[in-house]
């Protein structure tokens, strides 16, 4: 019931009681009247006896008893519970370090996934989980039929491309053998030509032979000459081409190799080899049975060092940053942890991060194992606190049961909690030092303003 409900329950009481009171005026020989006859007509007043004047006595201390419970405890509600019911605890000061525990599960420093590139059957697996494996040892092989298929067609392409580009180039060598040919006997022909030519021309002079001789030799010697000339040009023109098509040829051989290579190495990736040297901690795979791109094949444990991954609640989501110190305790001791990688995406309420072991690593952990872990934010400092308990489930910390000094009774009190552990919340406002509060749960106190204390003798 509501403050306002429970004034307006005394309020009708105190209506009823005092009518009650009227009616024994009315039997003393009072007249019962109402506000506005009292108002408009004089009441006659009668003789005063011992008797009446011991009843309005009565009644002035009744009315008097009723007011003062009216305006003093009226619009508190109050219950009775047993005090060996409750847990009491005093607030005190002390160092007060912010931090939140949460479950770690230990894993290896580095993992890494096996994916399968090129699809097909399981030929062979030749290790087995748990295997400690070095970098390029062959783990399972696969054998895809159509991918050797092309890669036998497209060799056999590329050989006959091949032969035909080392033909064209033959031919070509041979065009040019033969311009050089050509002009080696042109030359030869000019070089005997023109010393025919230079006697003629000599004897010519002498009137020796006549100018018609002289005519047709130096005919013959220009003629060579001229030949030279397009024979030249044509064993340029010739080389040039012959240039052009043996770089053309020579870039098609490469890259038919090149795409020879290419083939033969998506060959190699129906092997599948362990990328890094690790534990082979799991391994997907039974000879005969079909792989698609994309699927996990397995994974390999990096064990050079370990990290633990925990998840935390997402109200911390904005002060957890990288490097931030937290400690795990294993055998009965602490070793420090740092914040390595966040995770923010939140899922379910959480969100991921990975904690470092700092400069000492417990031995004998191993991955899967579960850890407890304290995540902590800021430094210690000296803080007013009370312990923890299930009345923050009831009050959500925003309010609290104070006990009088005698410890026999306990009132609500509104408090402001601000940074919390899992011992104890820091207290804002609200309380002192040495005072004792309810921590226990508040579930059957029905929100009460006052709880009376029975202690059992």
């Amino acid at each position: 019931m509501s403050s306002f409900g429970r004034s307006a329950f005394h309020l009708n009481v105190y209506k009823r009681l005092i009518i009650n009171y009227i009616k024994v005026w009315h039997a003393f020989g009072y007249r019962v009247v109402t506000i506005t006859t009292i108002l408009d007509r004089r009441i006659e007043k009668k003789k005063w006896t011992k008797t009446r004047v011991y009843t309005l006595i009565s009644l002035a201390v009744m009315l008097i008893l009723v007011s003062y419970r009216f305006a003093f405890t009226g619009n508190k509600s109050t219950l009775k519970v047993d005090s060996e019911r409750i847990s009491i605890a005093s607030v005190q000061k002390g160092d007060f370090q912010e931090y939140v525990p949460v479950d770690g599960i230990v894993s290896p420093g580095e993992t890494i996934y096996l994916d399968i590139i090129q699809g097909g059957m399981v030929e062979r697996v030749f290790v087995e989980d748990g295997t400690e494996v070095k970098k390029g040892d062959t783990l399972a092989k696969l054998s895809n039929t159509n991918l050797e298929l092309e890669y036998i067609n497209r060799e056999t392409q590329m050989f006959d491309i091949m032969n035909n580009l080392q033909n064209s180039k033959a031919t070509l060598d041979k065009n040019r053998i033969e311009l050089q040919k050509q002009l080696m006997e042109v030359n030869y022909k000019i070089e005997v030509l023109k010393r025919r030519y230079d006697v003629n021309k000599e004897l010519v002079k002498g009137g020796a032979i006549s100018e018609n001789e002289y005519a047709e030799s130096k005919r013959e010697y220009d003629y060579l000459m001229n030949q030279k000339k397009l024979t030249i040009s044509a064993y340029a023109l010739d080389s040039v081409f012959i240039a052009t098509q043996m770089q053309t040829l020579n870039s098609g051989i490469l890259r038919m190799r090149n795409n020879l290579s290419a083939i033969h190495k998506i060959l190699d990736q129906l092997y599948i080899t362990a990328p890094v040297s690790g534990q082979l901690s799991s391994l997907n795979a039974t000879a005969g049975e079909l792989k698609k791109p994309g699927d996990k094949m397995g994974q390999i444990d990096v064990q050079d060092y370990y990290k633990i991954r925990v998840n935390i609640d997402e109200r911390y989501v904005a002060k957890v940053y990288a490097g931030q110190e937290a400690i795990v305790e294993y055998m009965g001791k602490n070793y420090e942890l740092k914040v390595s990688r966040i995770l923010p995406e939140v899922k379910e309420g959480t969100f991921v991060i990975n904690l470092l072991f700092g400069r000492a690593v417990p031995e004998g952990i191993k991955r899967g194992q579960n850890l407890p872990v304290k995540v902590k934010f800021g430094g210690i400092s000296e803080a007013l606190m009370i312990p923890r308990g299930a009345f923050y489930q009831s009050s959500g910390g925003n309010w609290i049961y104070v006990l009088d000094d005698k410890q026999q009774k306990a009132v609500k009190r509104n408090i402001r909690i601000g940074r919390q552990n899992a011992e104890a919340y820091e207290v804002l406002e609200g309380l002192e030092e040495g005072e004792k509060v309810i921590v226990s749960t508040y579930k059957s106190f029905n929100d009460k303003d006052e709880l009376i204390l029975n202690t059992k003798k």
